[in-house]
């Protein structure tokens, strides 16, 4: 039962780690927003009026051709894990960790495509009962007659006598010694 509570205690802990994290971000005056259109993935640096964004940086390094408030990140079908600063011109910045992981053999489940794995499971089901109901049916099941029974050896060949040995300890019955308990 002690172990319930240590596990209780650490995730009491690490609920208020992360509240302290994203209220620290919260708590900027730059923020960065994730734009997903088409096929590509963009940052938005949200700044207060007047502001302008002076670059970039990508796990510390400055990304060139970023002179807009808006990063083109590139493709979404690629991975662009990192962390992603913005950075004012009165050296105020915002930041922001992206894991942005695109989802390519999905299937978005609504009423239609429930109902036609519903009706294919159904079919299928169907299908193998006709199979088996018709193997069934096509052969008839006999009795057997005794013609169909044949003997594989004969009577004076059912049991062989074993040869004489002896060899060893084994090859004797002796008296069992009494067991102490």
């Amino acid at each position: 039962m002690g172990g319930c509570w240590h596990l209780l205690g650490a995730t009491v802990l690490g609920l208020l780690v992360t509240g302290v994290v994203i209220s620290g971000n919260a708590d900027q005056d730059v923020s960065i927003q994730v734009k997903h259109e088409r096929n590509s993935v963009f940052l938005l640096c949200k700044l207060k009026p007047g502001e302008s964004v002076t670059y970039w940086r990508k796990d510390g390094i400055e990304v060139r051709n970023s002179n807009d408030s808006q990063l083109l990140v590139g493709s979404a079908v690629e991975d662009h894990r990192g962390l992603y600063q913005c950075y004012t011109h009165l050296k105020r910045t915002g930041s922001l960790q992206l894991h942005f992981r695109m989802c390519q053999y999905c299937v978005q489940l609504n009423s239609a495509t429930v109902m036609g794995m519903v009706a294919a499971e159904v079919l299928a089901t169907a299908f193998l009962v006709v199979a088996v109901c018709t193997l069934a049916a096509q052969e008839p099941s006999r009795r057997s007659r005794a013609s169909d029974k044949q003997n594989l050896l004969a009577h004076d060949q059912l049991y062989q006598p074993l040869g004489e040995r002896n060899n060893g300890q084994y090859s004797h019955i002796g008296v069992a010694k009494a067991r102490h308990r």
